[in-house]
């Protein structure tokens, strides 16, 4: 929709003239949020990221391709083809008084003998102004299978008892080098911590001392926990 208050047509201006992904962090994103995977035939194992074959073991569970040196997980398939998809990929930055959340959805089409095909596009943007108000500026989102179309353009953000915010999007990794501010980071925001809501990160780490402690002290994968549905059994045994 077009931007009407004063907030969403800053955040709109702002988001038209956004650096575009580089390739350094495309590189991360395919490295660390796809599964590599080897075919194993009778002939030898496929690299599905570079279409290399070589010699393996008939038992081995994992190897190294010799020619692009990934780790595979090694499958004993007559398969020939892999697609892969990915909503997992978060940029954090900061742009002028706000804090900036960049979603990215990955595909790749990988083939026995060929290179992998990757492909990398932004869909959805949470600004997070200084009064933690959220503006949201993200491509169409249908709920059934969270396919992304149109262009990016200012959204509703909404939910109720019925309805979650189909824009609230969960974040497998984050890619390092990112910005934050000055305020998060000193309640603990590591870019390290994965698997959780970016919108749920950012709203309770101002306010929930609980979540401060775990970031601190290095337990993200209970701070994960506290983000998700673990949140009452951490509080329970907490003492403990």
């Amino acid at each position: 929709m077009k931007p009407r208050t004063k907030l969403q047509q800053t955040v709109y201006s702002l988001s038209q003239n956004l650096p575009e992904i580089t390739p350094k962090q495309e590189a991360w994103a395919f490295k660390n949020c796809l599964d590599h995977i080897g075919y194993r035939s009778k002939t030898g194992i496929t690299c599905l990221d570079c279409g290399t074959k070589f010699d393996g073991g008939p038992r081995i569970k994992t190897a190294k391709c010799p020619n692009c040196k990934i780790k595979l997980k090694v499958v004993a398939t007559r398969k020939k083809k892999l697609d892969q998809r990915r909503i997992s990929v978060v940029i954090v930055d900061v742009v002028e008084e706000f804090q900036l959340v960049r979603f990215f959805e990955i595909y790749s089409y990988h083939r026995s003998g060929y290179i992998a095909k990757r492909f990398i596009w932004e869909v959805c943007q949470q600004w997070f102004a200084p009064n933690e108000k959220l503006t949201i500026v993200a491509r169409t989102c249908s709920f059934g299978n969270l396919g992304f179309s149109g262009d990016l353009e200012v959204r509703q953000n909404h939910s109720s008892y019925y309805s979650s915010n189909k824009y609230d999007l969960y974040a497998d990794a984050i890619i390092p080098g990112g910005k934050c501010l000055p305020i998060y980071v000193r309640n603990g925001f590591t870019e390290k911590i994965g698997c959780v809501y970016p919108y749920s990160l950012f709203t309770k780490l101002l306010r929930d001392s609980k979540l401060e402690t775990l970031l601190k002290s290095g337990q993200l994968h209970l701070a994960s926990g506290k983000l998700g549905n673990h949140d009452g059994r951490i509080h329970r045994y907490w003492d403990s």
